[in-house]
């Protein structure tokens, strides 16, 4: 870890050695907003369990499209399980499935799912995933906010890690 801000910010958040203590962490949530239904897919607000790990780039939601379902995510895979694991529908790499597309074309169900997960394991985990192996985390030049001086990092993802971007 190559950031003193990185450092306190960790600590700020009760350090990587409580952290590390961990190997899920969960919140019940409520997703909202309109890109949902501009990509076709709008949301209920049904509270939803969102389980991710602390230690490596894994998600899931429960329940997702019926009461005995959940998703299964990691970087390569999307999966929409029963609850004993029976697969209802699944994505190998779902990033190469997303791209190119145009920023209003439709998602199907897999599609809502990688994204959901990902996004919400990297809300999740954020700062802590940014001392995971492989990324890179440097200050950048702090700026004035009214009497106050802020202080921000630049990460860059690796590319096993699915995100929006990588920096």
């Amino acid at each position: 870890m190559a950031s003193e801000l990185l450092e306190k910010a960790l600590a700020a958040h009760g350090g990587v050695a409580r952290w590390s203590c961990f190997a899920t962490v969960q919140a019940t949530i409520v997703t909202d907003g309109q890109l949902f239904g501009m990509k076709g897919t709008p949301q209920d607000p049904t509270p939803r369990r969102m389980t991710v790990a602390t230690q490596r780039e894994w998600a899931s939601v429960f329940p997702y499209g019926a009461d005995d379902q959940r998703t299964d995510f990691t970087a390569n895979r999307i999966a929409i399980e029963k609850l004993d694991g029976t697969v209802v529908k699944e994505r190998l790499n779902p990033s190469e499935h997303a791209e190119g597309k145009a920023v209003d074309a439709s998602w199907d169900v897999l599609d809502r799912a990688y994204f959901n997960v990902y996004a919400l394991w990297t809300y999740l985990t954020t700062p802590f995933h940014f001392a995971m192996s492989g990324f890179a985390v440097e200050e950048i030049e702090p700026w004035h906010e009214g009497n106050e001086l802020w202080r921000g990092l630049r990460v860059t993802y690796p590319l096993n890690i699915a995100s929006h971007s990588r920096g």
